[in-house]
């Protein structure tokens, strides 16, 4: 409802109207919809400018999420160059110990994962586990999933 809502007052452009086809294609991927939110993804990042340096955390979370969610659809392949781009984006624009770059590091040590590239992916995941554990309780929902990644690697 929220995005129909904004879809009609600010427009399908709007930067706060991206922000919720972000969020939503989140809670999509949370709750193993991977192909919905691919989807969702796809649509918001085609919207954003990158030029406004504004939408810049919309970029990291859209490409990690499409990126994530392709992993889950056995794309890693696609998904690798959209991970690295989220964890460079990630660490020059939002800082190297922002979590939305932590989690841009955890989605890539997944993809690296799949990609049957061990070593690779434990040094991704363990970059991601550096900069959250300063902030485990604010991110309660991405320690957890860097909790599952890690038992994945044993």
């Amino acid at each position: 409802r929220v995005l129909a809502i904004n879809r009609r007052i600010l427009g399908e452009g709007h930067r706060n109207t991206i922000a919720v086809e972000v969020q939503r294609g989140r809670a999509l991927r949370e709750g193993g919809r991977y192909r919905e939110a691919a989807a969702q993804f796809r649509e918001a990042l085609a919207k954003l400018n990158t030029d406004n340096p504004d939408t810049d955390p919309f970029r990291v979370l859209a490409l990690t999420g499409l990126g994530r969610s392709l992993v889950q659809l056995g794309s890693a392949e696609e998904a690798l160059g959209m991970l690295q781009s989220a964890v460079e984006t990630g660490a020059t624009r939002l800082g190297p110990d922002n979590y939305r770059t932590a989690e841009a590091h955890l989605g890539l040590g997944e993809c690296l994962l799949a990609l049957g590239r061990g070593p690779e992916a434990e040094a991704e995941i363990q970059r991601a586990r550096t900069i959250m554990a300063p902030q485990a309780k604010a991110q309660p929902v991405l320690m957890a999933e860097l909790d599952r990644a890690e038992q994945l690697e044993k």
